[in-house]
């Protein structure tokens, strides 16, 4: 460490992640300037303990986590870190993500853009304005950012940055979506079977299009960062952002276990799970209850070797039907594979914004997350993780490839499945249960009815919080943030007198305070809407995806041990099995245990039509297997 090294360090006990330059370096400590705030501390190298502070963070907090950058020789290249000094001599760390001219985006707090050309500020992000000059920028780099011989990332971190170095070793190994959702609104996923007598084939091909086509995460970042700096300069610059020539498309593919055991490799190292397949799972669980396999769509009763996921996030989706023929064109072409069925996603947004699904509720709010920086900004827009805290360490949904011996390459199990539902018997239900519960219900009563089924209002609104989707404790949502609150627990709602014990989102994730084993099973659900409700369409469902470590400790354990166990009352929504004693309570007075009476069991407007187990190889899996072809 030396003076105008940067650190990139998270402080015990926030979720923030901060920028650094080390101003002086003593004998047993140092002195930093953080440059969001300008705030001065100063460190034991020891215990990296704060000794003394202008800040707001108190003499002997700890840094959990820091990297040092240093200067680094050679020119600037697309992508590097950079050290840009301004006017009046501070200078920042960032990342150049664009030349000529310079655009680098800011690690410090907002993540601010500028463009510089012939050194001088041509559209500003932040405090220093257009026009004004730079004094240099220069090229810097991650110190001693050489692996060791041994030196796989540690996966069982918790709270590593999105743009550090640690993300930055694996990402071009693995395949995009698993970490974070590609983000796009429409998507194909191919679903083929090789034929016989073509596993050459079938590997140069596999290796073929993991060069040409996939998306790693890597490449997925990349994509993600032009599109964000693309909207933070329309902003700056007071102009409509121009993202329609940024639009790419994601792909990705995903293999079963037959399809493994048709390419002749190696399923050893796979978990049993997986080696069995969806359809075997009710022989391998006594709990599982899935509808049997003869009675699902033709499509899924056949031997599914893989899946090709493709993704587009214009407005339509003509783009991507025409890569999607193209694609299926390509496996047909020789008598390849046969292409089993393409199922079609497309999401739904409600008035604010928010993704929902056809039960009209949002979805995807209690997701896990993987970085630090997913953390700040949520709390930027004023949303808290203090009960409850969604950052997890990425092996909960990588693992290490068993067939790649790079120690960077990870792969996770996918499971797919295409869930139909009921919607118009789903709302006709909800109207009997509030008739049940409540004298002349009114629409709110409907609305707090069906809030007692999914476990949150179809705003967001948790009902552990408030039984009225318009506020929580007096105070009127936003329509900005309802769709993302997910700072609660039910520490306070132990008997279920304000959310059933058995509604959805409590059964699926039951947020024990402290208990972090128990947030071991939750999944990074990837999951989309499959047709549009118009008119007398009654064939609408989601195709539910979802990425992890281990189908057993992580799926299956949520199907069986969370939503199929009736001891505090089955999952109305995705519960399987006998409802007879499906031990389902209420409490029609909001908090009042004494009101908790049982109700007509809710259950079957979720219909199983099929799906399988894959998993997401690792690039260099993918890329070398047609080597020897």
């Amino acid at each position: 460490m030396k003076t105008h090294d940067f650190l990139i360090c998270a402080f015990h006990g926030d979720v923030t992640v901060y920028v650094a330059e080390v101003l002086k370096v003593l004998p047993e400590s140092f002195e930093c300037r953080f440059v969001h705030s300008e705030s001065r501390y100063t460190f034991s190298l020891n215990t990296w303990a704060v000794l003394k502070t202008t800040g707001a963070f108190r003499v002997g907090t700890l840094l959990t986590s820091h990297e040092l950058y240093t200067p680094a020789l050679g020119p600037l290249l697309l992508n590097s870190f950079v050290s840009v000094t301004f006017a009046n001599g501070k200078s920042y760390l960032g990342r150049l993500i664009a030349q000529h001219p310079h655009v680098v985006r800011f690690l410090h707090k907002g993540l601010p853009i500028y463009v510089f050309e012939n050194n001088k500020i041509i559209s500003s992000g932040g405090i220093y304005p257009k026009g004004q000059s730079i004094i240099n920028i220069n090229p810097f780099e991650l110190a001693n950012q050489q692996p060791k011989d041994n030196g796989a990332p540690d996966l069982s971190q918790k709270g590593i940055s999105y743009n550090g170095s640690a993300f930055q070793r694996i990402a071009s190994e693995i395949q995009g979506n698993i970490v974070k959702s590609h983000g796009r609104d429409h998507s194909s996923h191919i679903l083929f079977r090789f034929n016989p007598q073509k596993q050459e084939d079938a590997k140069a091909f596999i290796s073929e299009f993991a060069v040409t086509k996939l998306t790693s995460a890597w490449k997925q970042k990349q994509d993600s960062d032009k599109i964000t700096t693309e909207k933070k300069l329309a902003t700056q610059e007071n102009r409509n952002p121009k993202l329609e020539a940024l639009q790419t498309m994601f792909i990705s593919l995903l293999l079963s276990a037959e399809g493994y055991q048709y390419l002749n490799l190696d399923l050893a190292g796979f978990e049993q799970d997986f080696r069995s397949g969806m359809k075997n799972a009710n022989l391998s669980s006594t709990q599982m209850f899935d509808r049997p396999a003869q009675s699902w769509e033709t499509t899924y009763q056949n031997e599914i070797h893989g899946m090709i996921l493709v993704a587009w996030g214009a407005e339509d989706r003509t783009k991507l039907d025409i890569e999607t023929d193209n694609i299926t064109a390509r496996l047909r072409k020789n008598n390849l594979a046969s292409v089993l069925g393409i199922e079609k996603g497309d999401g739904q947004k409600n008035a604010n914004g928010d993704h929902v699904e056809h039960f009209g509720y949002v979805d995807g709010i209690s997701q896990p997350k993987f970085f630090n920086e997913e953390l700040s900004e949520l709390k930027e827009q004023g949303v808290d993780t203090l009960r409850w805290n969604p950052l997890m360490p990425l092996d909960l949904v990588l693992t290490r490839d068993p067939l790649s011996e790079n120690l960077f390459s990870y792969g996770s199990y996918f499971v797919f499945r295409k869930l139909q539902q009921h919607t118009q018997a789903f709302r006709e239900a909800v109207i009997k249960l509030a008739g049940e519960l409540f004298t002349n219900p009114t629409s709110d009563d409907m609305d707090w009815a069906g809030a007692m089924i999914v476990g949150r209002f179809k705003n967001g609104v948790p009902l552990t919080l408030s039984n009225s989707n318009k506020e929580i404790d007096g105070i009127a949502v936003r329509n900005e943030t309802v769709g993302k609150i997910n700072d609660f627990d039910y520490s306070r709602d132990a008997d279920g007198s304000r959310c059933p014990l058995h509604a959805h989102v409590r059964k699926t994730n039951p947020r024990t305070a402290g208990n972090e084993q128990e947030k071991r099973h939750m999944m990074a659900r990837r999951g989309i809407s499959y047709k549009q409700q118009t008119g007398r369409q009654t064939e609408v469902g989601l195709l539910f995806m979802s990425f992890q470590s281990s189908i057993f400790q992580q799926f299956q354990h949520q199907q069986e041990v969370f939503a199929n166990d009736h001891t505090q009352g089955k999952d109305p929504v995705i519960g399987q099995g006998d409802f007879e004693n499906s031990n389902q309570r209420y409490a029609p007075v909001y908090g009042n245990k004494a009101s908790l009476v049982s109700a007509k069991p809710f259950h079957g407007f979720v219909t199983l039509k099929g799906g399988e187990y894959f998993f997401a190889p690792s690039m260099q899996f993918l890329r070398s297997i047609g080597q020897n072809s």
